[in-house]
């Protein structure tokens, strides 16, 4: 199916002995790498006081609010422009390709898996189903990637761009005389894609995964929030710069993560030679699945994650809702099927703690 949706030079799919594996973590490596995460903290502090708005205005759309929070700083990191509305196409097209990745990088989620001679038959016939699924998403991943990319490079000419992780891989584009320029600017390109596409439905899943932890533990919301009242004050918002005085707050989102793990396993590697583990034999050609990798794009996850969490937590009561009786009606655990286990949208009560928080979103939300 990789094949079919034309993946194949895909970093998460690729082989890593593939020098075309290497330039693209290397383009990740000089963008998203921990000594220049910083750079990207006002974007990131734009959007997060946005969803402060957001959440404030409609908190019971709070699963699209943060979604459309989250493409917004990924989005705008990679590509330099800020898309505002929650209909924004660059967004929704790259959903839609993140919806096919999680179902495709499963060993035998199609036939087509089992039997590679199923590929040659005619997209029309009877049973080729997946043929048209494929092209349907082959084209998307284009579009997804290419969209934005050339509405960026259109936007430099202008400089209409704010320096972003792109204007940063342009610069290191050889001449478009160069016989390595176009696989140079496809891996650019397949490299920026993954940068948006790989993050906003896991680092949302944690997010998601940590607004349910705090309505079905108040108690530890409560000793976050004062914390956070006691080193950060009630008259703004946290920042990262009070990061390291939040001792619990970060233990709480480490064991969150730990809690419910959005992607508890790494994608499908094909073993390159014979190989033995605990006294059993795999031959060369295996798919095998193993633990947790660490993700290239941790260390922005973990920015994100924390401002998003530190913000929402210092302004907002997050508790379940209750029926006709008064009684808390608990959160059904649901979960996406695929790569990435994201929980189904769940209904929480998020109002201000106060009239002075509520204020204080009015005062910085767009």
């Amino acid at each position: 199916m990789v094949e079919l949706l034309d993946w194949k030079n895909n970093q998460g799919l690729m082989e890593s002995t593939d020098p075309r594996w290497r330039r693209q973590r290397k383009f990740f490596h000089q963008t998203y790498n921990a000594s220049i995460i910083s750079e990207y903290h006002p974007i990131i502090r734009r959007h997060v006081q946005r969803l402060l708005g957001h959440l404030l205005s409609a908190p019971s759309d709070q699963h699209s609010h943060r979604h459309h929070a989250l493409g917004g700083i990924l989005m705008n990191i990679a590509y330099g422009f800020d898309p505002k509305s929650k209909d924004d196409p660059h967004i929704s097209e790259a959903l839609n390709v993140n919806y096919a990745f999680q179902a495709a990088v499963l060993p035998g989620a199609f036939l087509v898996d089992r039997i590679p001679l199923l590929k040659y038959i005619p997209a029309w016939m009877p049973g080729a189903g997946f043929k048209r699924w494929a092209e349907y998403y082959r084209q998307a991943t284009y579009s997804a990637q290419d969209r934005p990319f050339n509405f960026a490079m259109d936007g430099m000419k202008r400089n209409e761009i704010q320096p972003c992780a792109m204007t940063k891989m342009v610069e290191t584009l050889p001449e478009v005389d160069d016989p390595k320029y176009s696989e140079v600017k496809e891996d650019l390109v397949i490299t920026l894609g993954i940068s948006y596409f790989a993050g906003v439905d896991s680092t949302n899943g944690a997010l998601s995964i940590f607004v349910m932890a705090m309505a079905m533990y108040p108690e530890a919301q409560e000793k976050a929030q004062a914390e956070l009242d006691r080193v950060v004050g009630t008259d703004r918002l946290p920042d990262f710069g009070d990061r390291e005085d939040l001792i619990y707050l970060k233990a709480l989102i480490a064991e969150v993560m730990r809690w419910r793990q959005v992607t508890p396993l790494a994608l499908p590697q094909k073993l390159m030679e014979d190989d033995y583990y605990d006294g059993y034999f795999i031959p060369k050609g295996t798919i095998v699945i193993g633990n947790a990798w660490i993700c290239p794009g941790k260390d922005l996850a973990v920015e994100i994650l924390y401002l998003e969490i530190a913000s929402i937590i210092s302004t907002f009561e997050i508790a379940l809702p209750k029926d006709v009786t008064g009684t808390p009606i608990k959160i059904k655990l649901s979960y996406t099927d695929g790569a990435l286990a994201v929980p189904l949208p769940f209904e929480v009560v998020i109002k201000p703690r106060s009239s002075a928080t509520e204020q204080i979103i009015y005062s910085i939300a767009e």
